[in-house]
């Protein structure tokens, strides 16, 4: 940030910085802080072609711009609306003077205008090549001579302090002419920024934030609140994995009832194979004891001689057809 003012702002008041202002806790510093986490020298402002830079002097708890911790020992650029933080206290940084609408600058251009004149009626358009000449050279003069020299010499030195006179204010007169037109700037700057600062403070105070403490109270009962359902997603999931062990034990006395139920199937194959073996014997039983060996035996010798019959009946019957169906060749031999 570049500007011939360069500020920086608390919540209480604005502070005016110079290069080397150092902030901290120490009453040695530039500007006090009485924090406990700042410490004693905390932080150095430095300023550098007319920006704004910061340096973290090594501290305990540290230095933030942004949000962001800085590195310890190394200078950053900071830029206008950047917000400083350490321990609890925010410091923000603006290039607007505290009463820039009061600031007024001295008008020297008649003194200057009248000096010039001078000057220019005393040199009567010499230059400084000129006025040299005008000097008295070494070598033998009269002490007449001598003394008009001496009294030009004298004139002349007390042309050139006027001349250097006017030069002096002319460069102040131009100095003063930027650092006007500077205040300016920062005047429209210092009302830009008090716009904004009023637009903030409106959309704070609708969402009724009366500031850093009442935001950083809202976020601890968030993480708190957090801390709570964290807790309880804990509990939840501790129980989850007892009800997977659980779950896992069920599967596993499913599995075991399933295998029991597919031996008993098979059990109930044999127990119905079985049955059917007991009722057959029984029936077979009932065959054996219904005949003995002798009626066994009776029964094959009827059997036999009722084969033999039959054999003697089919080979009668198959005589008689031969002898009917036999061709006349044979017959006559």
């Amino acid at each position: 940030m570049s500007s011939n003012f360069i500020f920086i702002s608390t919540a209480e008041q604005k502070i005016g910085v110079f290069d080397g202002f150092i902030v901290g806790r120490s009453s040695k510093c530039d500007y006090k802080l009485t924090d406990k986490m700042v410490s004693s020298k905390h932080f150095e402002l430095k300023i550098k072609n007319g920006f704004l830079y910061i340096r973290d002097m090594d501290s305990h708890n540290g230095t933030f711009v942004n949000g962001e911790k800085i590195v310890p020992d190394k200078y950053l650029q900071l830029d206008k609306d950047d917000i400083i933080r350490v321990g609890k206290e925010s410091i923000f940084v603006n290039s607007v003077p505290m009463s820039a609408g009061e600031i007024t600058l001295p008008d020297i251009t008649g003194q200057i205008q009248i000096a010039k004149e001078e000057l220019e009626s005393s040199l009567n358009h010499l230059e400084d090549e000129d006025l040299d000449e005008l000097m008295p050279k070494e070598g033998n003069m009269s002490e007449e001579l001598l003394l008009v020299g001496q009294k030009k010499t004298r004139g002349l030195a007390s042309l050139r302090k006027i001349k250097k006179q006017i030069n002096d204010l002319i460069d102040k007169k131009e100095a003063l002419i930027n650092a006007r037109d500077n205040t300016n700037e920062s005047k429209t700057e210092y009302n830009k920024t008090i716009t904004e600062l009023k637009s903030i403070d409106n959309f704070l105070l609708q969402k009724n934030i009366k500031g850093l403490s009442d935001i950083e109270r809202k976020i601890e009962d968030i993480s708190d609140e957090n801390d709570t359902i964290l807790n309880e997603v804990n509990i939840a999931l501790k129980k989850i994995e007892e009800l997977k062990i659980h779950v896992a034990g069920l599967k596993k006395c499913m599995s075991s009832n399933d295998k029991k139920e597919k031996e008993l199937k098979e059990y109930f194959s044999l127990c119905t194979q079985r049955d059917r073996l007991v009722l057959l014997a029984g029936d077979l039983d009932k065959k054996i004891n219904s005949y003995n060996d002798s009626d066994y035996n009776t029964k094959i010798t009827q059997l036999d001689s009722e084969i033999m019959k039959w054999k003697e009946k089919l080979k009668s019957e198959q005589e008689d057809f031969g002898a009917n169906f036999e061709s006349p060749n044979k017959k006559k031999k």
